[in-house]
């Protein structure tokens, strides 16, 4: 994810050039999303089966939103690669729990 555009696992056909609408919700947030499906992938096994999303552009409240979660997950990614062995388990739990919390109305 990320404020160009997703990937997104699908078991159904999907035409590249198709217009698309997103909607998922993330950290208490619902978003909702429309693009174009740019390329697709067949399935292998080392790749699953989906879509390349390109998302349109996002009115200017939508896109603040965009700019937090892809901050905020980048975080949560990073925590799981690299911190959670030099962490102890209490700090490690304390930083994914704040982490993963809803947003604030202000974010």
């Amino acid at each position: 994810l990320s404020l160009g555009g997703c990937f997104i696992k699908v078991r159904g056909e999907v035409q590249e050039e198709e217009a698309i609408e997103v909607r998922f919700t993330v950290f208490g947030r619902d978003v909702i999303c429309r693009g174009l499906a740019v390329w697709k992938t067949h399935g292998a096994v080392t790749h699953p089966k989906g879509i390349g999303v390109k998302f349109q552009p996002h009115d200017r409240a939508q896109k603040r939103v965009m700019k937090v979660v892809t901050h905020r997950l980048a975080k949560l990614s990073t925590l799981y690669r690299r911190s959670r062995y030099l962490m102890s388990q209490e700090d490690f739990a304390k930083t994914l729990a704040k982490l993963q919390a809803p947003l604030s109305k202000g974010e």
